[in-house]
């Protein structure tokens, strides 16, 4: 009967013994987790911050391109204002040269008349 207690006895204290041995396993399992977790979630951060990064850098490159592409058309802009402005000139140019031609034209017909009037 004392055998027994103590064989029971024995395999008690064995038994605590391999789950104090599991439980500080588990502890350390527990520990290196919390620092892989961490690790993870840093990871995860600088990646968030990279692709942020890229990101603002193709925003910036996109609105470089389309700062550069207005730049282009109000260029163009101006110098179709440059030309229209050229051609309003030259149509009131023309105006005045038609305007004097018809005068022109008008005291001709107006003097042949008067010669056609005192020949009859």
């Amino acid at each position: 009967h004392e055998a027994t207690m103590k064989d029971l006895n024995d395999e008690i204290e064995s038994m605590d013994a391999k789950r104090s041995e599991t439980e500080e396993s588990v502890s350390s399992l527990q520990s290196m987790m919390d620092i892989v977790t961490s690790e993870r979630d840093g990871l995860a951060s600088q990646l968030q911050s990279a692709i942020e990064e890229l990101e603002r850098g193709a925003l910036n490159k996109m609105v470089v391109s389309h700062e550069a592409t207005m730049k282009d058309l109000n260029d163009e802009i101006e110098s179709m204002d440059a030309k229209r402005s050229e051609t309003e000139e030259s149509v009131s140019s023309l105006q005045s040269m038609m305007d004097i031609v018809t005068s022109e034209r008008d005291g001709l017909a107006s003097q042949l008349q008067s010669a056609i009037e005192e020949l009859e």
